[in-house]
């Protein structure tokens, strides 16, 4: 359960601010994923040029701008 509502909250948080622009995760992100205990999770995606984004997780919260290729 704990998973799930992280896998939620990683999409859910993954746009600092509502707007039009649509952030793009791969399909490995979702319901139901697994992740590996005291590993590092790397989360990547497509985002309009200039976008800010930002993932909160366990507590943690980083932030990226998306660059030309998005």
């Amino acid at each position: 359960m704990k998973i799930k509502i992280a896998v939620v909250g990683i999409i859910a948080c993954s746009v600092a601010f509502p707007s039009s622009a649509a952030v793009r995760l791969p399909h490995v992100f979702g319901n139901g994923m697994v992740l590996q205990q005291g590993q590092r999770i790397p989360v990547w995606g497509n985002a309009d040029n200039g976008e800010t984004v930002t993932v909160s997780f366990a507590g943690q919260q980083v932030s990226a701008t998306a660059g030309e290729d998005g």
